[in-house]
């Protein structure tokens, strides 16, 4: 087993663990080598064409959705499909109306947080994408 693979299966575990005593409702969590099951169908306005996704992390807190992925380190593939989705003229709607269709609740006004979930503890703020960074210790949000 490759290094980053355990490392990727230690996050997902210690994701878990914060998610759910924050009282975060998980509604995808893949772990590496898991099959993702929801998906998101987006016009990506950097490659002016339709995308599908399968995020690592779809997740309810409160008022907002989390869309994420994750990885052991700070991954700028990541972020760019985040963006892509962010970006896109329908990525917000495609969003809600696949958590109203898994949940049964009208979350039009629900604010969508776009999170890259990785255990780099070095990595630096970066003001265009929120972090979640794990160590076995801590929780950091940037």
């Amino acid at each position: 087993m490759s290094d980053d693979y355990s490392n990727e299966t230690r996050i997902c575990n210690l994701l878990y663990k914060y998610l759910e005593s924050e009282g975060y409702v998980i509604l995808q969590l893949i772990c590496p080598g898991a099959q993702a099951a929801l998906s998101i169908c987006y016009d990506s306005p950097k490659y002016n064409v339709k995308k599908t996704i399968f995020p690592d992390l779809i997740a309810l807190y409160r008022q907002t959705i989390i869309i994420g992925e994750i990885k052991p380190k700070f991954s700028l593939a990541d972020k760019a499909k985040l963006l892509d989705l962010f970006n896109s003229c329908n990525g917000s709607s495609k969003i809600k109306s696949l958590i109203e269709r898994i949940t049964k609740k009208e979350v039009q006004d629900f604010h969508i947080n776009y999170v890259l979930v990785h255990g780099q503890k070095s990595s630096k703020i970066d003001p265009q994408i929120t972090q979640i960074v794990l160590t076995e210790d801590n929780v950091y949000m940037h």
